[in-house]
């Protein structure tokens, strides 16, 4: 298994394989959602929204259809991890699902590079953390099953130095936690260390958006989420 470590000292991204405490802890066991009466909530930002993507190819629309539930899509375009953690009631309690999946992180990263990069990488990750430690209590506390997915990576190297940082941390405190996590980020920093166009290819094929993900790469999360349930079953 390979993953993705930020080198906090030279802020290049780095590819490794992941040591035998990081597998273990990695290799998702999530039972999925089984009540059929309740909907399975998907969270997150543009990038979990049908405003880039037709429904039939969004990730949340399809691995709802998968296992015979209903999708609500509680995902709005621009939001922060901490504009989500304020909405939470409405965007997730609200509904009584059946599991929760959070992708977040992109605003975040964009949204201080766009600043000239104040706040820090370190001062980005630790709101960053908070938000998301705060988010899966209040879920798990309320004894609703919860898969966290790490934000994926862009097109834009400056900002991934923000989203490599967001994602390591995010799966040491989803291991600390024993959350079901899928590290997107890992996924796509090793396509992008491959070369060649199989990172591109993630993305909408455009040279004026950077950030929002294609069918291709919604393929990509659909296929990861559904490989976790089938190793659970």
């Amino acid at each position: 298994m390979k993953i993705a470590h930020h080198n906090a000292a030279t802020g290049a991204v780095e590819v490794r394989d992941a040591t035998s405490q990081e597998a273990d802890a990695l290799n998702v066991h999530w039972g999925g959602a089984k009540a059929a009466s309740k909907p399975f909530v998907f969270v997150g930002a543009s990038n979990t929204t049908t405003d880039y993507v037709s429904q039939a190819v969004n990730y949340a629309h399809r691995v709802s259809a998968a296992l015979g539930l209903t999708c609500q899509n509680s995902a709005v375009s621009g939001q922060s991890s901490t504009k989500m953690l304020e909405n939470i009631q409405s965007q997730v309690f609200a509904h009584n699902p059946a599991a929760v999946c959070v992708l977040i992180g992109t605003n975040d990263a964009a949204k201080a590079v766009e600043a000239g990069g104040t706040p820090s990488v370190s001062e980005v990750v630790a709101t960053y953390i908070s938000n998301m430690r705060s988010f899966i209590t209040q879920v798990r506390g309320a004894g609703i099953k919860l898969l966290v997915l790490s934000p994926n990576l862009s097109q834009v190297p400056e900002t991934n130095v923000y989203l490599m940082a967001m994602g390591e941390a995010l799966r040491t405190l989803c291991i600390e936690r024993s959350v079901a996590f899928l590290d997107l980020t890992a996924l796509m920093a090793y396509h992008q260390s491959l070369g060649g166009s199989t990172f591109d290819d993630w993305f909408i094929p455009s040279d004026l958006d950077k950030y929002h993900l294609g069918p291709v790469g919604h393929g990509h999360e659909f296929d990861m989420i559904m490989k976790s349930q089938i190793r659970a079953a």
